[in-house]
């Protein structure tokens, strides 16, 4: 058995997970496709968690906000979804969230208006599986932009992450950074980490994307 196909359980976190991806101030919530998704805010950033059928769990970090606190304006409705403003001290993110239909996944999109110019020496990775003891698997990757883990305790699911790099050119031009690679990680943290750059910044008062992901619950 590859080392990616094995069963892990989560027993510790890195600091960009804490105060946890489980705990924080729900600011919108609705149900879909038997789901429950809810924004949730923490002290260092904003969460999408999706609640699936049995218990399972899986959090999308729409804004990490490395100097704490951000505050969630009024979301705004954006057909079945939402849109979020996220004021924060390195600037204002705006998050989009779809969210799933009968032949459609949830889809993500977040982009960040920095109020000054910002190095990106580095950033945490979009996707955890929240809740100490949770259990599951990283599968063989289908490609360089996706993710197949399998979460076996509490609950199950299989979970299909996407992300749209195509979207984060402006990113890697500004930064002078390169997107091979960037979809990842290890259990519980997957997903994108952008590539860091102390040399290349990303322009202030400029809305520059910073990940387009699509998930599929099964």
């Amino acid at each position: 058995m590859s080392e990616e196909s094995q069963e892990r359980r989560t027993t510790a976190v890195s600091p960009w997970m804490l105060p946890g991806s489980g705990g924080g101030t729900p600011c919108w919530s609705a149900v879909a496709q038997g789901a429950d998704f809810s924004a949730v805010v923490t002290a260092g950033s904003v969460w999408v968690v999706a609640r699936l059928p049995g218990r399972a769990r899986v959090a999308v970090r729409v804004a990490h906000c490395p100097h704490g606190h951000p505050r969630v304006a009024a979301p705004g409705r954006a057909g079945a979804g939402a849109r979020l403003l996220i004021e924060s001290a390195i600037g204002v993110f705006h998050a989009e969230i779809d969210l799933p239909g009968p032949d459609s996944p949830l889809h993500v999109t977040t982009a960040l208006r920095p109020h000054a110019a910002l190095t990106m020496p580095f950033w945490p990775r979009d996707l955890a599986v929240p809740g100490p003891g949770a259990t599951g698997r990283v599968h063989a990757p289908p490609g360089p932009d996706c993710l197949h883990f399998s979460i076996t305790a509490p609950g199950r699911a299989n979970v299909h992450y996407r992300q749209n790099l195509a979207a984060l050119d402006d990113y890697a031009r500004q930064t002078g950074t390169s997107l091979d690679g960037a979809v990842g990680g290890r259990w519980p943290e997957l997903g994108l980490a952008l590539p860091g750059s102390e040399d290349g910044h990303l322009e202030p008062g400029h809305d520059t994307v910073l990940s387009d992901a699509y998930l599929s619950f099964q």
